[in-house]
C-alpha cells in the first residue's frame, strides 16, 4: 500500500476540489485541511470521527503566512469554517464529533487503484 499516493489522491479529490470551487473561502479551506488530517487513518485507509476539541487547538494555532504576517484564528472562525463545510456536504457534525460526509465515505473502497 502506498500511503503517500493514497493521501495525495484523497487531498486531490477532497481538499483541492473544494478550493477550486470556493477559492475565497480561506477559513473553511483551512478548517478542511485540519479536519482532513484528523479524520483519515492512513494505516487502514478508513475515516474516523474526531472530537472538535481535538481539532480546534490545531486550527487556532497562529502561523506565518507567505507574506511573513502572523495569522491567528479564533474559535468563532472555527465555527464559521465548520458551518460552511457542513453546508457544502464536506463534513458532518454530530454534537462534538466531526466526520467525513457520507458521499466520501467509500472513497478508497470505490477506487482500489489508490492503494
Amino acid at each position: 500500500m502506498d500511503e503517500g499516493r493514497a493521501y495525495a489522491k484523497f487531498l486531490s479529490v477532497y481538499n483541492h476540489a473544494f478550493r477550486e470551487r470556493w477559492p475565497d473561502q480561506h477559513v473553511a479551506a483551512e478548517m478542511l485541511d485540519v479536519v482532513s488530517d484528523a479524520i483519515l487513518d492512513l494505516d487502514t485507509l478508513t475515516f474516523r470521527a474526531v472530537d472538535k476539541a481535538a481539532v480546534l487547538p490545531t486550527f487556532v494555532e497562529p502561523y506565518e503566512a507567505e507574506d511573513g504576517s502572523i495569522v491567528t484564528r479564533t474559535s468563532e472562525d472555527a465555527d464559521t469554517g465548520l458551518k460552511f463545510l457542513v453546508e457544502q456536504n464536506m463534513v458532518l457534525v454530530d454534537g462534538d464529533m466531526i466526520s467525513i460526509h457520507p458521499r466520501f465515505a467509500d472513497m478508497f473502497a470505490a477506487s482500489p487503484e489508490w492503494i
